[in-house]
C-alpha cells in the first residue's frame, strides 16, 4: 500500500484528520498521505504540529483544502480512510477500498455491519495489512 487518502468531512468536528495523520506518521512503514479537508476545518495548526514532529516524513504528506478533484485523489489512492458519509461512497464508486472512522457513536452503530472500521488508536493495524487496491486486483 503506497498512497492513503484521509477525508473526514468539511469540518471534521472530532479532529480525526490529525489523530489518523499522527498515527500513520508514527508507523515504521512509510506511506504517501493525501489529507483532504474543507473550508470549515479548524485544525490546521494541529496538522502543522504533527508535521513538525515528523519532519522526516513531511514530504510524503500532501494537504488539499477545498479540493475540486476529490474523486481523482481517491482514485489515485490505494486506500481511503474516511468518516461515514458521501466521501465513503465516493471512494467506493471510484474503486478504492475504504475504511471508515466514525465521528460519533451514531455513525459507529449505523455503519458497523456494512464497512470495515477503525477506531482511534487502531491505525497501526495498517502496517500489518497487505490489502491490495481494487485497481491492482483488476490488472
Amino acid at each position: 500500500m503506497g498512497r492513503i487518502a484521509l477525508i473526514f468531512g468539511g469540518s471534521d468536528p472530532s479532529n480525526l484528520t490529525v489523530t489518523v495523520l499522527e498515527e500513520l506518521l508514527s508507523i515504521d512503514q512509510s506511506y504517501n498521505v493525501d489529507v483532504i479537508f474543507g473550508a470549515h476545518f479548524e485544525h490546521i495548526d494541529s496538522i502543522s504540529r504533527v508535521l513538525a514532529n515528523h519532519r522526516d516524513k513531511r514530504d510524503s504528506v500532501n494537504l488539499f483544502r477545498n479540493a475540486e478533484n476529490v474523486a481523482e485523489l481517491m482514485y489515485n489512492a490505494d486506500l481511503v480512510i474516511a468518516s461515514p458519509g458521501l466521501s465513503t461512497f465516493e471512494g467506493l464508486s471510484v474503486g478504492t477500498p475504504v475504511i471508515i472512522m466514525p465521528q460519533n457513536n451514531v455513525q459507529k452503530e449505523i455503519y458497523r455491519a456494512y464497512l470495515p472500521m477503525l477506531e482511534k488508536g487502531q491505525v497501526g493495524k495498517l502496517a500489518q495489512s497487505r490489502m491490495p487496491s481494487f485497481k491492482q486486483l483488476s490488472d
